[in-house]
């Protein structure tokens, strides 16, 4: 049976772990404008869904899509995933106009068990980014 759409989702993730020679970060913590909370940018081990990055790709692709639109685009998504595995602070960095996905794409992300940021062997909040392409 022929998809009633097609998309192609490029999932993307940044990493957002500092290159560099030594196994350990140095650990300097921010404060979000946006919740309030403390977290880390640069982390040894960024933020990670419980059932891996496949698992995370495969939810993408329930994305509810219009069969009459054609769009091409990248939407950046970011959010912090604090040290007991829960999301907070989602924002949308850059959105493709007048669609959903952003809102779609969260929804997908609060059902998704994550595993914490470590930073120096400790369990850290940090932010991670992510960035999607769609093509229709």
């Amino acid at each position: 049976m022929k998809s009633i759409f097609n998309i192609l989702l490029v999932f993307l993730m940044f990493s957002l772990t500092a290159a560099g020679q030594s196994d350990t970060t140095d650990c300097d913590s921010q404060i979000d404008t946006l919740t309030g909370l403390e977290f880390y940018k640069y982390v040894d081990s960024e933020p990670t869904p419980k059932e891996g990055e496949k698992a995370l790709f495969n939810e993408f692709r329930k994305i509810k899509v219009p069969t009459c639109m054609s769009i091409h685009g990248r939407l950046f998504i970011a959010f912090i995933v604090d040290a007991e595995g829960n999301v907070k602070g989602k924002r949308v960095l850059r959105d493709l106009e007048e669609t959903d996905y952003a809102e779609q794409i969260f929804k997908l992300i609060d059902n998704i068990e994550w595993v914490p940021g470590i930073c120096n062997g400790a369990t850290v909040s940090s932010l991670r980014v992510v960035s999607v392409r769609i093509c229709l």
